[in-house]
């Protein structure tokens, strides 16, 4: 399985736009239904070369298996679900259950969101030969501006 998903990990070191690889690779998930509150998170590979040092190709095989950052790439109906069991944030005090609906909107995470999370929670997997992990939607701690912050 290391080999077979070596390809997809280097294609997306390499890339400039990696977020439109990973989209590539993974293709239309429209026909595929995720379950209830899960998610399926793509794997991020680093580039080779971050500033002046040079990953060794190790390093994307630890990036699959240690990776905490991956592309939101499909939700379940029920994933962050405003009134499920499930809450991003608690209330501020004196918040109105309006305003609250309104922060909580705002700070769920969408497919095509760059997301942090810790590996062990999920499920791995490959779609079409692009590495990927099933989460349940509660295992997503934070939306990313820039996944080569987080390793």
């Amino acid at each position: 399985m290391v080999v077979a998903l070596t390809p997809y990990l280097k294609a997306v070191a390499d890339a400039e736009d990696q977020k439109s690889e990973i989209l590539k690779w993974v293709g239309n998930l429209d026909d595929e239904k995720v379950l209830g509150d899960r998610v399926v998170v793509a794997t991020y590979a680093r580039p080779e070369k971050i500033g002046h040092i040079i990953l060794p190709d190790s390093q994307r095989q630890e990036d699959r298996f240690q990776g905490v950052v991956g592309l939101l790439v499909a939700t379940g109906p029920n994933a962050f679900v405003y009134d499920g069991p499930y809450r991003l944030m608690q209330p501020a005090p004196d918040e109105s259950d309006e305003d609250y609906q309104k922060r909580w909107c705002s700070s769920v995470p969408k497919v095509g969101d760059w997301v942090v999370y810790r590996p062990a929670d999920g499920f791995e997997i490959a779609i079409r030969r692009a590495s990927c992990r099933v989460f349940k939607s509660e295992s997503i701690m934070m939306v990313a501006s820039n996944p080569l912050r987080y390793y």
